[in-house]
């Protein structure tokens, strides 16, 4: 805007000079007015140089802001959020896990607690309350059990899965009985 106004300046004072040559009427008036051109034409050499220097003084300001801007981006602080969870969080977790891990292991290992003192007090009530030919039969069984654990396993297991099939087929059976009727 400056070197607009400086430009603007100089146009008008050419157009003075050129105004002033050619008013030429007197010899007196001539030579005032070679005084006119002369001191207009140091105007015009020293706004030229108002102009260089003025272009000069922008780049040295438009410099400065730079080197201003600069310096004021590498005081400021940056700061970085970062979410993660603390070491602790982790820790808290993992023995919450194991806790219940750990928990559901004990109350299974008490359920089987339970099912075998139910099992064993049926076993000595055997013994304290049967006849001598429970106690045999009970004898005898403990026997199998430990000569071939996996033969006897198999052979309960066959008896027990017979016994369920009978008492299905009298369950159908008797259901069938009751439709008739």
């Amino acid at each position: 805007m400056n070197e607009l106004l400086l430009q603007t300046i100089i146009e008008k004072l050419e157009a003075l000079e050129i105004a002033l040559l050619k008013k030429n009427d007197t010899p007196k008036e001539d030579v005032e007015q070679k005084n006119l051109v002369h001191q207009i034409k140091s105007f015009q050499s020293e706004f030229e140089g108002f102009k260089s220097q003025l272009t000069d003084n922008n780049g040295n300001i438009n410099k400065l802001a730079q080197n201003i801007s600069a310096r004021d981006d590498a005081k400021q602080n940056k700061v970085m959020h970062i979410h993660h969870f603390h070491n602790r969080v982790w820790l808290t977790v993992s023995m919450y896990l194991v806790s219940l891990f750990l928990a559901y292991g004990w109350l299974n290992c008490h359920n089987e607690k339970k099912a075998f003192e139910a099992n064993h007090f049926k076993h000595r009530y055997w013994k304290a309350n049967g006849n001598k030919i429970l106690l045999k039969i009970t004898y005898e069984t403990d026997s199998l059990y430990q000569v071939d654990k996996d033969k006897f396993e198999k052979e309960v297991l066959n008896r027990e899965k017979k016994i369920a099939e009978r008492e299905k087929m009298l369950r159908l059976a008797d259901e069938r009985k009751k439709k008739l009727k």
